[in-house]
């Protein structure tokens, strides 16, 4: 394991500072620019946006407690302006201070030039059999994301699949009309105002029509009772495989399913700040088949 001699040798942690040396005992009499040098690196890693002020406080130990939950929840870095996949897998736990574990992985990012990133990436809905875009589909506006593209977050790759094999057993076609939303987009044609913590936020989610013949089982017919026997069969497989049905929300929005992620967890606060930041630093986002 790697030694903390990056950072004087200390397992850096809150209230620990440059300024003042409050180290502790023996700690005292060492001199050096140690969280200020934590600080820079976790910057350059994209987590830290604060000032290099020296000073471990809050924000400095939520940029560490971010990193390590990047390095343990997904593979994807970026690197050299494209996104690569990392084999390496961190064990350590999520932690808000400095420690071996944490400092060893810190060098090993900056040695590979890696940096943090979501777990967003693009599907072409072209390779889906069930599937197609509404004419009110807004494309991302992002410079990798091109014409007939869906963005959402690798966690819920699967459950696309999954609806679209579902909507061939059941002979329907699924019309997508939203899936992954910046923060702060107005959203057009909603059923129900947007939640604060929407799981289309994170990319867990998809809003869209059944379409069976000549039926969209638009929301009115839903509200009164008139959709198809397809539509409620493919909505009980959904269920059954684990999504969400928005008809089943105190505020029925049917044409919604998602992937739940607790919206008052770590894995929904980072999520969505690492999705969300992928966009705003126009990353690059990684197209999957």
């Amino acid at each position: 394991m790697a030694q903390l001699h990056r950072y004087g040798g200390y397992n850096l942690t809150s209230g620990d500072s440059d300024s003042d040396r409050r180290w502790g005992g023996a700690r005292r009499t060492s001199a050096g620019n140690h969280v200020a040098r934590l600080q820079t690196d976790l910057a350059e890693l994209g987590t830290y946006s604060g000032n290099i002020d020296g000073e471990f406080g809050p924000k400095t130990g939520r940029s560490l407690r971010m990193f390590s939950w990047n390095a343990k929840s997904h593979s994807q870095r970026v690197a050299n302006q494209s996104v690569v996949q990392d084999t390496h897998r961190f064990n350590g736990s999520l932690s808000s201070s400095l420690n071996p574990l944490l400092c060893e992985e810190i060098s090993r990012w900056l040695k590979s030039d890696f940096r943090t990133t979501g777990d967003l990436i693009r599907v072409q809905a072209a390779d889906f059999a069930n599937i197609e875009l509404s004419s009110g589909f807004r494309v991302l506006s992002h410079k990798a994301v091109q014409q007939g593209e869906i963005v959402i977050s690798l966690g819920f790759l699967e459950s696309l699949k999954f609806a679209d094999q579902t909507a061939g057993t059941l002979s329907v076609k699924l019309f997508l009309n939203q899936a992954f939303r910046v923060n702060g987009n107005a959203v057009s044609g909603a059923v129900v105002p947007p939640a604060t913590k929407s799981q289309h936020l994170i990319g867990h989610a998809i809003d869209c029509n059944i379409v069976d013949g000549g039926s969209w089982n638009t929301s009115s017919d839903f509200r009164n009772g008139n959709e198809t026997q397809a539509a409620t069969q493919f909505i009980d497989a959904m269920t059954k495989h684990g999504l969400r049905w928005g008809g089943n929300f105190s505020r029925p929005d049917t044409p919604h399913f998602d992937k739940r992620v607790n919206p008052d967890s770590d894995d929904y606060d980072f999520k969505f700040a690492f999705n969300q930041l992928s966009i705003s630093r126009n990353q690059p986002i990684l197209l999957k088949k």
